[in-house]
C-alpha cells in the first residue's frame, strides 16, 4: 500500500473502534488500520520493507518498531495521521 498504518488509518477513515464497539465486529472491508506497521525506506527514499508489531497500545507498537529499524542503521517511515 506504500504507506505506514498511521497514515493508511488516517486516509481510510478506519483505526480503532469507538471504546463501546467489540473489535471483531470493528473492520472496514476487513481492514482495521493501527499504528504499528512501519515502512523501511532506502537512502533514495524507497520502501525496501515494513515491519509490524502488536501486542501492547498502538503508538508503543509503532514506538518499537521505529526503535528496531533505526537500531539496526535503516529509516524508519510511519507516516502520519
Amino acid at each position: 500500500m506504500g504507506v505506514g498504518s498511521r497514515s493508511l488509518a488516517a486516509t481510510r477513515g478506519v483505526g480503532p473502534p469507538p471504546s463501546s464497539t467489540p473489535w471483531c465486529r470493528w473492520p472496514v472491508d476487513n481492514l482495521v488500520a493501527v499504528p504499528g506497521g512501519v515502512l523501511i525506506r532506502d537512502d533514495n527514499d524507497a520502501v525496501i520493507g515494513a515491519l509490524g508489531v502488536s501486542g501492547h497500545l498502538p503508538d508503543d507498537d509503532e514506538a518499537c518498531a521505529i526503535h528496531a529499524i533505526t537500531d539496526c542503521d535503516l529509516r524508519a517511515d510511519p507516516g502520519r495521521g
